[in-house]
């Protein structure tokens, strides 16, 4: 199991975890959680915020390197080799860092 925090997603500041995201001491990588544009209802698009976009995207990247071959525990070995540097939070959390696909990718190859 992973617990996944939000991020910030604002291409001209540098990432940080929001502060109504679940963060604690098993919290070891966040994704982008905030004005993340997506489907809304009746074939609309919508822009929302949340730890559920997050986890979908986690759960995006555990998709594509599982494609490349890892499985199991293999997958959260390898998104938390990627991860970005420590990411500023109020949560006094020094070792989460944010997701990083293309990192993953490199792993797997």
């Amino acid at each position: 199991m992973l617990c996944v925090a939000a991020s910030t997603s604002d291409p001209d500041r540098p990432a940080s975890l929001t502060d109504w995201s679940d963060a604690g001491s098993v919290t070891k990588i966040a994704a982008p959680g905030v004005w993340i544009y997506s489907t809304y209802l009746a074939g609309q698009y919508n822009y929302m915020s949340g730890t559920s976009a997050s986890t979908a995207t986690a759960a995006g990247v555990g998709a594509l390197i599982s494609s490349l071959g890892e499985a199991g525990g293999n997958l959260t070995e390898v998104l938390l080799k990627s991860k970005t540097a420590g990411i500023p939070n109020n949560f006094n959390l020094t070792d989460v860092g944010e997701i990083d696909a293309l990192g993953a990718v490199e792993i797997s190859r």
